[in-house]
């Protein structure tokens, strides 16, 4: 089979949609001593041994280098293979991870690495990975929970997926991992990546030590996988004429809420008070990363560092009752006002990944279901200076404070009608937030273009929003 290594390429290319380099392929075959019967083997083997490499060695890039640049960039069209190189969950914070990683002694700020790996049982909330094809990354959203990833998933991963706002949908797991990309221990490298974003000491011994035992760890995927182990799982045929429930088909926008915002206007006279909050220098860590893109309406963010979140002084005195632990967690992630945000928005000089704002929600403007998601616009205010910024609610977060799902609310509508759920639903919601101060937790690593004021600035994602008064 002279010309074999074309078709493993082929195979490659429509079965996996991987596009494989040459010389690998044609290497790999050379050092094979088994003669294989058929071709299909063959490519079975070769999968086995691309799962295990790093794209940097067996894949030409798909990913655009000149990728976000234009904001009307789609990518991929078709599906695409990349690998997990760092993963971020969005809803905990890194401060409480580490604590779920290891034994702390709270007044002294030691962490120790607990006795077993299999004690470690990370909380999972929404996902955000830095996906690469070897050449360039780009990172990429759970929209929906994908159940076969999670935090400790070991880089290196392989998934196929069709958009950047992944889940279950249109993301399928082809599994493997390279060891190398996480120092032959995952939550070793996890611990270390936490504690570069509190800034804590490295223990080079622990983490070294902690490699060393990785085969032991019944967290980790295993090291070598039989070549005919089921590494893809078909998709489930849906029957003729029924729909999944990712492809929901319904729609409603309430958009017209200015009756209702004059009516909360009126009955309510809200004051508050505010201390503002300083920003110290964001240090950022040099990594491997970046090019953050985007969908349509998605701004892109390109860069050659990856900006993790840093702790910054705290402003407030602490009783003698108050842990370090404690304040750790609360100084964890850059603070700032509305107005300062925006400034730096503005001026598209932030280099951070997560910060915290404090604002009173004085509009929501827009609320749609579409498919099996919400999402709202709310604009929420500086109460000491009076700028204004309008920030994305997706449906997470909107899902959380409603008490109730798309679906929930799609079924509810279907039943009783767009009046009852207004009425009974969304009214109270927006009631109950409206004029509320309260610490928003901003994602600025993808901001969504703002066309209703020229003077806007581009509108963060709201990853948690914590009341700090009533209505």
């Amino acid at each position: 089979m002279s010309d074999s290594w074309y078709t493993l390429l082929r195979m490659l290319e429509n079965e996996l949609g991987v596009k494989a380099k040459r010389e690998y392929v044609e290497s790999w075959q050379q050092s094979q001593a088994e003669q294989f019967g058929d071709r299909q083997r063959m490519y079975e083997a070769l999968k086995h041994d691309f799962l295990g490499r790093d794209m940097a060695d067996t894949c030409l890039p798909t990913i655009p280098s000149d990728f976000g640049s234009d904001q009307l960039n789609v990518f991929p069209a078709k599906n695409t293979v990349l690998q997990i190189v760092d993963t971020k969950d969005m809803s905990h914070s890194t401060h409480s991870l580490l604590n779920d990683l290891a034994t702390v002694t709270p007044v002294r700020q030691v962490y120790t690495r607990r006795a077993t790996d299999a004690d470690v049982n990370f909380p999972r909330g929404m996902l955000r990975w830095t996906l690469s094809d070897g050449t360039h990354q780009i990172v990429a959203i759970e929209m929906k929970r994908i159940n076969g990833l999670q935090l400790k998933t070991p880089f290196g991963c392989k998934v196929r997926r069709g958009i950047l706002l992944l889940e279950p949908s249109n993301v399928k797991i082809l599994g493997g991992q390279v060891p190398s990309l996480y120092g032959q221990n995952m939550l070793a490298e996890l611990e270390k990546r936490f504690k570069q974003q509190l800034r804590i000491e490295i223990d080079q011994t622990t983490t070294d030590t902690g490699r060393q035992a990785h085969n032991s760890s019944p967290s980790l995927a295993p090291s070598d996988l039989p070549v005919n182990s089921e590494i893809m799982r078909p998709e489930p045929e849906m029957p003729v004429g029924e729909t999944s429930e990712d492809d929901f088909g319904d729609d409603m926008d309430i958009d017209d809420l200015e009756a209702l915002e004059r009516t909360l206007a009126a009955s309510r006279h809200t004051t508050s008070s505010y201390a503002s909050s300083t920003i110290t220098t964001n240090t950022v860590i040099p990594t491997m990363a970046p090019s953050v893109t985007h969908d349509a309406g998605l701004i892109s963010r390109q860069a050659s560092q990856l900006p993790l979140s840093r702790s910054s002084p705290s402003t407030h005195t602490t009783s003698t009752t108050t842990t370090a632990v404690d304040e750790t967690l609360a100084t964890e992630i850059e603070r700032m006002t509305v107005g300062m945000l925006r400034k730096m928005l503005k001026k598209d000089t932030t280099d951070m990944d997560t910060v915290i704002v404090t604002g009173q929600v004085k509009r929501i403007f827009k609320l749609k279901v579409t498919g099996m998601r919400m999402r709202l616009l709310a604009r929420i205010r500086d109460p000491s200076t009076f700028e204004d910024l309008v920030v994305v609610w997706p449906d997470e977060v909107v899902s959380r404070e409603l008490g109730k799902t798309a679906k929930d609310v799609l079924e509810m509508k279907e039943k009783e009608g767009d009046k009852v759920v207004t009425e009974t639903l969304f009214k109270p919601f927006f009631a109950r937030i409206h004029n509320v101060l309260g610490e928003m937790t901003l994602d600025l690593s993808i901001l969504e273009s703002y066309s209703g004021e020229e003077d806007m600035p581009d509108m963060p994602l709201v990853v948690e929003f914590k009341p700090l008064s009533s209505s």
